[in-house]
């Protein structure tokens, strides 16, 4: 599990001036800090580093202050969720979910997230390489808010930033 924050402060011409912290990899925070009007807490299930690296990149770019908790793993995911579920713990603004995990598949955590009332309103976009079709239709049903593929060059970097950004005035997610 990998915990990092990026958050964006003005200087003193009112330039946005980035602050990157990186707490690194942590069996025991595995939770949010409880910060009003703070960054975005953002859940991403994904195994593949530099996919993430993207991710934040993307979320960088378009000036998007952030919480990141990283899962790499489906079963890592669940044990996530559960104690969401169990514990209390609190809601991510967001959650970002690939389909090709190891352990569990993205589209079982998808529908074990949506068969919870206190999970159901979380939004969840899938960001995936996958170009099945069944896929894309099993996770429509599931309920996923947004289907996208992962980026493979920079100008798709860029609309996944913009994409984002879009996303989170159109579901007020701050």
């Amino acid at each position: 599990m990998v915990i990092a924050s990026h958050n964006f402060n003005s200087q003193a011409d009112g330039r946005p001036s980035k602050q990157q912290t990186s707490e690194g990899t942590s069996a025991k925070k595995d939770s949010f800090e409880v910060r009003p009007n703070g960054p975005v807490q953002i859940v991403v299930v994904e195994d593949n580093a530099g996919d993430v690296d993207l991710l934040r990149h993307a979320l960088a770019d378009q000036q998007i202050a952030y919480h990141l908790l990283v899962l790499e793993d489906g079963r890592k995911a669940l044990s996530f969720f559960e104690g969401i579920i169990n514990e209390g713990r609190e809601l991510p603004s967001f959650i970002i979910l690939d389909l090709n995990l190891p352990a569990v598949h993205g589209l079982t955590i998808l529908e074990r997230i949506r068969g919870v009332p206190r999970l159901k309103s979380i939004p969840v976009v899938i960001l995936t390489s996958s170009t099945l079709p069944d896929e894309r239709k099993r996770a429509t049903a599931a309920g996923v808010e947004a289907y996208w593929s992962k980026p493979h060059s920079l100008d798709e970097l860029e609309a996944l930033g913009q994409s984002l950004a879009k996303f989170f005035r159109q579901y007020n997610i701050t």
